[in-house]
């Protein structure tokens, strides 16, 4: 073993012990800096004692006096330890070796000696668990503790409003006990230890046998009581699961009609749809033929023009999926609401404004474009919609809103004079 010593002005000074029963002694305690700070105090108060006696013949009496008065400074020195038989000496010197074998077994416990401080038991221990504080009362009687002196413990932990406690009786039985036994009084649990000895050992076990107290869950009140408690609380956990439950199923329930009734809605919605544009489509081959016997039917070197019951028998003939039949049924309602031309080339149909075409559809193929001549356009280009290629804007028949939108702007636009 080596100390080390350092001094202010940076002085380093080593030095090994070479007793052997002191080398011993430090290494077998678990604090060694406390005891060596207590050995080092010890020698300190002993050199300044003042034990060197100058005697002369002429004055003994002088140097007995003297030897006298030294050994009062001595017995000051060792008056915790002079208990004379006094009760309350032995007593506090039972609580000092409890204090001290207490922390030895339980290091990471905060213990404080309030012993001198009034309705707070001898000491209150800070255990830094899920157990708290617990107060110990120490009692060093010859004869039985008296039950007063139980309920003032209990009063005690109310001041200090503490739910756990320890009554040590170090040499005595306690008043309506057993030599071990713990107490629920209310909220507070209490061991009592009688004739606990002073080496510590029964109050660590009353420490430990606490915690496992509260660790399991002892210290509620009645076995039976608790019994009832966890029932009551299982049925109300139940009754609120099953009432969770039901709310679940009828919240899935309403979320299946409403797709359901969305569903419904769509489905009336497009058969409305398809219903308004076929009823267009009769109405304007109606208005063909009325046109037909007021005008002549003209040509270009753009193809055959065709009145509107013609164009749609030619979409029928040659297209057969539903949806784009209705699609571009609906693009020459557009165009006959704009007052366009259809002509035909083959399956090509243009749609014209007097000489000028404005655009065109080329109806045999799988995919329905309709492109526009940018002549006179000033419509910004849309790219998530539209193509352009070949000096022309491409548009592809969709059931969007936007796309129709976009068309109608672009028709209306290049038609304008």
């Amino acid at each position: 073993m080596l100390i080390r010593i350092h001094k202010d002005n940076g002085e380093e000074i080593t030095y090994e012990p070479t007793n052997i029963e002191l080398v011993r002694y430090l290494e077998s305690e678990s604090n060694v800096k406390e005891v060596f700070e207590h050995i080092l105090t010890l020698g300190f108060y002993i050199l300044t004692l003042p034990l060197s006696c100058r005697y002369s013949f002429d004055s003994i009496t002088n140097g007995f006096q003297e030897m006298k008065d030294n050994f009062s400074v001595v017995n000051d020195k060792l008056e915790p330890i002079q208990t004379n038989g006094t009760a309350a000496k032995i007593g506090r010197l039972a609580e000092l070796l409890a204090q001290r074998n207490f922390n030895k077994s339980f290091p990471s416990f905060t213990y404080d000696n309030v012993a001198g401080t009034d309705k707070s038991g001898d000491a209150i221990i800070n255990t830094h668990l899920s157990i708290g504080f617990v107060m110990i009362e120490y009692k060093n009687y010859n004869t039985s503790v008296s039950q007063q002196e139980v309920d003032k413990l209990y009063r005690d932990m109310d001041n200090k409003n503490t739910k756990y406690a320890i009554f040590m009786s170090f040499k005595s039985p306690i008043s309506n006990k057993q030599s071990f036994e713990y107490e629920v009084r209310g909220d507070k649990t209490v061991v009592f230890v009688s004739c606990g000895g002073y080496d510590g050992i029964c109050l660590e076990v009353a420490m430990r046998f606490l915690i496992h107290l509260h660790e399991v869950d002892v210290v509620s009140i009645y076995d039976k009581s608790y019994e009832l408690s966890s029932k009551i609380k299982y049925k109300e956990f139940q009754e609120f699961y099953e009432s969770l439950f039901h709310l679940s199923s009828k919240v899935t329930q309403l979320n299946t009609t409403i797709q359901e009734s969305r569903d419904t809605m769509n489905k009336s919605f497009d058969k409305m749809m398809r219903e308004s544009i076929s009823i267009e489509s009769d109405i304007n081959c109606l208005l063909s033929n009325v046109k037909e016997f007021s005008e002549n039917i003209s040509t270009s070197v753009d193809g055959e023009s065709l009145s509107y019951d013609k164009v749609v028998g030619l979409i029928d003939d040659k297209i057969t999926n539903k949806n784009t039949n209705l699609l571009i049924k609906r693009f020459i309602n557009l165009t006959h609401q704009k007052d366009l031309e259809v002509k035909a080339d083959k399956y090509v149909l243009f749609f014209t404004k007097g000489s000028f075409v404005v655009c065109k559809m080329d109806i045999s193929k799988i995919k329905i474009e309709v492109s526009f001549s940018p002549e006179a356009d000033r419509i910004s280009y849309d790219p998530t919609y539209e193509t352009y290629k070949h000096n022309r804007y491409f548009i592809q028949l969709k059931g969007k809103e936007e796309v129709w939108t976009i068309m109608s702007d672009r028709i209306q636009n290049l038609i304008v004079e």
